[in-house]
């Protein structure tokens, strides 16, 4: 496993805890975050760090902004935690994948409680429309519109 890997894997856990035992704000207040994974830069000092929000509770602006105030402060507790020189500048980004996934899920149950309703069976495709223009004979010049 690269050093980068191993590196990337320690700040998701100790963001991660940071996060539910030592971060106080009032903005985070209801909002379930979670750390879905953490990217590196080449040189190590930029991790971005991609946090999803789960359930209802706390806005996303109001999230993300109490986690770029707190950045500073979990950097610290990272420098703390790991044996190394310098520890990367963390920057927050929101991970829209789970709502999508979300949302994704719903429009296809949508789509099978519509073809359900037609009399198809989900997930078969409908049969092809008929063309809409003849075909052209045999022959025929094809730069040439039909007379």
């Amino acid at each position: 496993m690269s050093r980068k890997l191993r590196l990337a894997q320690s700040l998701r856990r100790l963001v991660s805890e940071a996060l539910q035992r030592d971060v106080r704000d009032a903005r985070l207040e209801g909002a379930m975050v979670s750390v879905a994974s953490v990217e590196l830069n080449a040189d190590m000092s930029v991790a971005t760090v991609w946090v999803s929000m789960l359930g209802e509770g706390g806005k996303p602006d109001q999230v993300m902004a109490a986690l770029a105030s707190a950045a500073p402060f979990m950097r610290r507790i990272v420098g703390q935690n790991l044996q190394i020189r310098q520890a990367p500048e963390l920057r927050f980004l929101l991970d829209t994948s789970p709502e999508f996934s979300v949302r994704l899920r719903g429009i296809l149950l949508d789509d099978e409680r519509k073809a359900r309703e037609a009399g198809r069976e989900p997930g078969a495709t409908a049969a092809p429309a008929e063309a809409a223009t003849p075909a052209a004979e045999p022959g025929a010049d094809a730069t040439k519109p039909p007379a």
